[in-house]
């Protein structure tokens, strides 16, 4: 995390909590519940510097980790542009069974805000 820029912790905006959900939503995979029940707790403690989206994570310590040692949840979600090419992607990572990382990348210019979430399309699970 030493080349994200840390900032104080804040509760995840709307259209964070939104993509989040709808990722680990489409999921399937041991430990799913878990994350999404960490969702409420979670709070931005570091912004990516290249200017997309991608903020880091921290979740109440006493919320119980998910049964998983993944580091990537096994699907993300495409970003969408609006004329409905895909334009980039989001994944959430894990550590030790906690969130730590919503990540949007592109393909192109980075994607400064997260989509509202009719324009993300989930992928199967890997």
């Amino acid at each position: 995390m030493a080349d994200r820029r840390p900032e104080a912790p804040r509760p995840l905006h709307p259209s964070e909590r939104a993509t989040l959900l709808a990722v680990l939503e489409a999921a399937d995979f041991d430990g799913r519940d878990a994350l999404v029940a960490q969702v409420d707790s979670a709070r931005v403690v570091a912004r990516c510097p290249c200017g997309c989206a991608t903020v880091d994570l921290v979740v109440d310590p006493d919320a119980p980790p998910a049964p998983t040692e993944a580091s990537i949840v096994p699907n993300g979600a495409a970003v969408l542009g609006e004329d409905g090419d895909e334009i980039g992607g989001v994944l959430v990572l894990v550590d030790a069974g906690r969130l730590a990382t919503l990540e949007v990348y592109s393909y192109g210019d980075p994607i400064a805000a997260f989509p509202p979430t009719d324009r993300l399309r989930p992928a199967a699970p890997q």
